[in-house]
């Protein structure tokens, strides 16, 4: 981060390739991951998005699949009117996520 120039993560949760939810901001604090819906969103990072060339890529792993499910059966409960939409969809010029987050609205409606 502190190469980046960034002073600490600005997503509220990061998930790992084997799976593992690590928490990043305290969800009560703004985030810093999505210009102009920091105030009004839950950011939440997979770990990856990148072939072996660098581009952009659906990179999941099944770890990732199941603790993503996890963490939004979660925060649907807390915020049950919350909208689940990527990176991509708040900003056209963003890549992220490289698959399409409308098979996790369809879950949780």
């Amino acid at each position: 981060m502190k190469y980046r120039g960034y002073k600490d993560i600005g997503y509220h949760y990061y998930i790992e390739l084997d799976g593992t939810v690590k928490e990043g901001r305290p969800i009560e604090m703004i985030g810093a991951h999505c210009k102009y819906h920091n105030k009004h969103s839950i950011g939440i990072c997979l770990e990856g998005g990148l072939d072996r060339h660098g581009n952009e890529a659906d990179t999941r792993t099944g770890g990732q699949e199941i603790a993503l499910l996890n963490l939004l059966t979660r925060l649907k409960e807390d915020y049950p009117n919350a909208l689940i939409v990527g990176h991509n969809t708040l900003n056209p010029d963003k890549k992220c996520p490289c698959f399409d987050t409308a098979e996790y609205r369809q879950l949780f409606p």
